[in-house]
Parts: C-alpha cells; structure tokens; sequence
C-alpha cells in the first residue's frame, strides 16, 4: 500500500506543470531501485510486485488527479507556480546539497541555467501534423520519466500536447477515438524508456549536473513567463 500511495503522488507530480516524479522518486530512494530493477535481467517476484505497486499508483494518481490539476493550474496560476517554485527549490538543494555541489559548481550551473533558458524560451515551433507531434511527446514524456528534474508538462504546454494529455488521464477510454496516435504514443514511450534506462548513469557526476540544470531551467522559463 505504501508503495502504491507513493506511485499516486509520483503521478500527480508527472502531470504538474513544472514539476518532475522523477526528481521526487530520486529524493525518497525509488528512482535509483527502479532504476536498478529494470536494467537487471533478472526479476524476483518482490520487484515485479514492487514496480507493479508504483505503477498502478501512478496511474491512479494521474487519472483521479488529471481535472483537479489541470483546474487550479488554470483558475489559481500564480499561487500554483509559486507552490511549484517553492517545492523545486527545495528539491534542488536537497540533491545539491547530498550530491556535494560546490558554491562555484553551483554558480556555473545556474549560468548554464539561465542561457539554455533563453534559448528554450525564444524557441518557435513551426506548425507540426498531430502525428509528429504524439511522436515527439511520446519521446518527451519517457525522457521526462526518467531524466529527474525534467518537467515533460511544462513542455507540453508550449507544444499544445498538454491538452491531449489532460484529455487521456481525466477519460482514458479516448484512447479508442483515435487508437492508431495514442497507440503510436505509447509505443514510443516505451521503446525509448527503456532505451533511455539502459544509458543513465546514475553514478555519475555529469548526471548531477545536468538534473540541477535541467531543474533550475525549469524555474527560469517559469519566472519569465
């Protein structure tokens, strides 16, 4: 049950606009177990009901939580991006500060921060067909799975997916209006999770940098919105 409770929490921090259940999973120790689990060949039935428990929850979560979500994103904006900015910031020198960040690590990273934020920011997407554009969210939303930090939602938004999205997780039996892109949306999902599992490094140093970077990004675009 624990476990379960866990996944919901992870799910509604995966649709949050901003926020990352990945990050989260990596400050209560799943993300590291997960991680684990899956690359390993074999499975003992502990971590298949282990994974199945987080699963079900965040889908759970994802799917009870998708309308609430999405109506005090909307009716409460401000006090919903400072409560987003106020968990982020926590979250952030939280792994800083147990990943052994130095102050001049810190201030090169928020540098880093800041230019890719401009950058993403004046970022024009050109007009994309809805089969493109279930392509590359599918890559998006595995990435921001398993990258912690990375806020797939906030991505979403600027895409025009985040409206599918929402749609999905508040009616999942939309899949079958149109089986062919969501079919197409989970298949990508998938295939690149797994794929993107199997080359993190979780041990490594770059990897601390580019979840600090990615999450003060995060904060950067929302305080220029």
């Amino acid at each position: 049950m624990r476990n379960i409770i866990k996944g919901v929490i992870y799910g509604v921090f995966s649709i949050c606009p901003g926020l990352s259940g990945g990050m989260l999973a990596l400050k209560l120790g799943d993300y590291y177990r997960i991680v684990s689990i899956i690359n390993n060949k074999k499975y003992s039935k502990k971590e298949i009901f282990y994974l199945s428990s987080i699963l079900i929850g965040f889908i759970i979560g994802s799917i009870l939580f998708s309308n609430l979500i999405n109506y005090l994103y909307i009716k409460y904006y401000t006090f919903f991006n400072i409560f987003v900015f106020l968990v982020t910031i926590y979250l952030i020198t939280n792994f800083a500060f147990k990943s052994k960040i130095t102050n001049v690590e810190l201030v090169f990273l928020l540098i880093l921060s800041i230019f890719i934020g401009l950058l993403m920011c004046n970022l024009k997407l050109p007009n994309i067909n809805l089969i493109v554009l279930f392509i590359i969210s599918g890559f998006i939303f595995s990435f921001s799975k398993v990258i912690p930090g990375f806020s797939g939602t906030s991505i979403f938004i600027n895409i025009g997916f985040y409206k599918y999205l929402l749609n999905f997780f508040s009616n999942p039996l939309i899949f079958f209006d149109n089986i062919f892109l969501w079919s197409l949306f989970i298949l990508i999902l998938l295939i690149s999770t797994i794929l993107l599992i199997k080359f993190v490094s979780i041990q490594d140093k770059f990897f601390e940098y580019c979840v600090i970077v990615i999450m003060l990004v995060n904060i950067f675009m929302m305080l220029i919105k």
